[in-house]
């Protein structure tokens, strides 16, 4: 079976703006936004939109937030400058968001939500054991960079600003989570030898965020992804042959 690896991953929420870079996120406006595997898509946000005309509001109100804290960074990214860029009272912005942490905490969850979705689809083709293992561990990288280079100056935000919040601390359940399904994977294909599948699947969840992380917002200007892509690729599958 060949996998291809050229469809992009986008952010459900399109294309944000991406001038300047966002501050560190502060104490100001709110408490400070630490959920530690809670529903962060419901921290702060004080009513549900049940209709078409409220969910659009929602909408505007987020594609606003994302582009004045890409362009203003978050500290200067007030609601009332929300409200404003969004086109609503900030009365309406209130009805839905206790404060500029909360609304945060939507594009954090919303970002999460199709980060997953990729390493799901990636995972499921690697549990594949007719699909060889170096074409699924690039078809991984390949879509994970593709994502957070999709939108960078909001990843950098969710991500390089407040990485505790975006990839999950050590021990959350996002983590948890894929780490436990890098372990049925590793422990189902045939042509993974490794010892202690536990420690591998710790090594590789780990990894693979570093890897991408880096490649999308690290790496050189101009640098081609496709090269560092393949050595790693080289570099894991090695890793997890390496008893063969």
């Amino acid at each position: 079976m060949t996998i291809t690896t050229d469809g992009s991953i986008h952010s459900k929420k399109g294309t944000f703006g991406s001038r300047g870079r966002g501050s560190k996120i502060g104490p100001e406006d709110g408490a400070h936004l630490s959920p530690r595997g809670g529903d962060r898509s419901a921290l702060g946000m004080r009513r549900r939109p049940t209709q078409e005309r409220a969910s659009a509001t929602v909408e505007v109100i987020l594609q606003a937030a994302a582009e004045l804290f890409c362009n203003l960074g978050y500290d200067h990214a007030s609601t009332n400058r929300i409200a404003e860029r969004a086109g609503v009272s900030i009365g309406s912005l209130y009805q839905y968001f206790a404060n500029k942490e909360a609304i945060l905490a939507a594009l954090l969850d919303e970002h999460q939500r199709a980060v997953h979705e990729v390493v799901d689809e990636a995972l499921a083709i690697l549990d594949d054991p007719e699909v060889p293992l170096r074409e699924g561990l690039e078809l991984l990288l390949t879509r994970l960079v593709d994502f957070h280079a999709a939108d960078p100056e909001l990843t950098r935000v969710l991500s390089a600003e407040v990485p505790h919040l975006a990839h999950g601390e050590p021990g959350s359940p996002e983590v948890g989570h894929y780490t436990a399904r890098t372990v049925e994977m590793l422990s189902r294909r045939p042509d993974v030898a490794v010892e202690h599948p536990e420690v591998s699947a710790m090594l590789l969840v780990t990894t693979v965020e570093a890897l991408t992380r880096w490649l999308a917002h690290g790496a050189p200007v101009g640098m081609d992804r496709a090269e560092p892509i393949r050595e790693a690729v080289a570099m894991l599958a090695g890793y997890l042959q390496a008893g063969f």
